[in-house]
């Protein structure tokens, strides 16, 4: 048992061990449905700065299945946040890597650090799969298939620039409004701002509005490959090849097929004037600012606003 140890193992009380080898590691699940390891004979912890890993030292731990005191535990648990997947393939590499008897906390603080790598990357990835999933789930509430040829190529071709990204996600130039699409699987408004130009129109002419989204993930739900499927279900071959041209810039990211949300049921969708949205002030010498906000309900359109703002979209062509 391995691999499997960390899986639907959980005691009904207190901890389960399994000792690693010959060292002073055990794998750990407790009733909290929790997993992790634990070092036996730690003096001193030299673990620190790990975010979304719990970190206890204990002085004594009585082994339930053999009855064995073991002394001086340091307890690493990951919290949910943490992949379990990512811990298990980072933990087996550092077997591998190891040939110690004796595992100090410094050892583990390496097998952590490598985690933490890991751990961002996917994060970063997904909140990518997670930002291209909106953009194609407006496109797609947009395009309907009995709407003319030149009013799909429109909405198609007002999705970033020619050929590569844009500053705004959508840039309607007959009604002369910008649309900038922002995701999170957050169980509210809270998105993350990466350039300031991205709220503000940079034309007097035009209107700006920022579309947030929030999603879950759902099995039943779609994935980006699901949503580029359906809105080429409603076009022709000559528009399947202008939505193409406009996919190349997304990459891997459009063609996503492990991820599928829903719309929450909860919070949904809701457009934001421009001049709604948090932001700080621009102080003298500053060239280039990100920020999180979280946006309250009560500065978005109405339905009946955000109907009429859609269609003002769609009938401006």
């Amino acid at each position: 048992m391995s691999k499997g140890f960390f899986y639907n193992n959980y005691p009904k009380e207190g901890l389960l061990l399994q000792r690693v080898e010959r060292t002073n590691m055990f794998r750990l699940v407790n009733s909290d449905k929790r997993y992790g390891l634990l070092l036996e004979n730690i003096t001193s912890n030299k673990i620190s700065g790990f975010r979304n890993i719990d970190i206890n030292t204990i002085k004594k731990v009585s082994h339930s299945e053999t009855g064995q005191i073991l002394n001086n535990c340091l307890i690493i648990t990951p919290n949910e946040k943490i992949d379990k997947n990512t811990f298990i393939k980072v933990f087996e590499e550092f077997l591998i890597d190891n040939k110690k008897d004796f595992i100090s906390s410094v050892d583990i603080a390496k097998m952590l650090s490598r985690l933490s790598e890991l751990t961002k990357k996917i994060y970063d990835d997904q909140n990518k799969i997670i930002g291209v999933w909106g953009e194609l789930h407006f496109i797609d509430s947009l395009i309907l298939s009995e709407q003319s040829e030149q009013l799909k190529s429109y909405i198609i071709n007002s999705w970033e620039s020619e050929g590569r990204k844009s500053l705004h996600d959508f840039t309607f130039t007959l009604s002369q409004n910008i649309i900038e699409v922002k995701t999170t699987i957050l169980n509210d408004r809270s998105h993350h701002i990466f350039d300031y130009e991205q709220v503000v129109t940079g034309n007097s002419s035009f209107n700006g509005h920022l579309l947030s989204l929030c999603i879950n993930k759902d099995e039943l739900g779609l994935s980006n490959s699901d949503l580029v499927s359906s809105i080429r279900s409603k076009l022709s071959p000559t528009l399947d090849d202008e939505l193409e041209t406009k996919l190349e810039i997304k990459g891997d990211l459009a063609k996503n097929d492990s991820l599928k949300f829903v719309l929450n049921k909860e919070i949904g969708k809701g457009l934001f004037p421009f001049e709604k949205v948090p932001r700080p002030g621009l102080a003298q010498g500053v060239s280039s600012l990100s920020w999180r906000i979280l946006l309250e309900e009560s500065d978005s359109l109405s339905d009946k606003q955000s109907v009429s703002l859609i269609n003002e979209i769609i009938e401006g062509h």
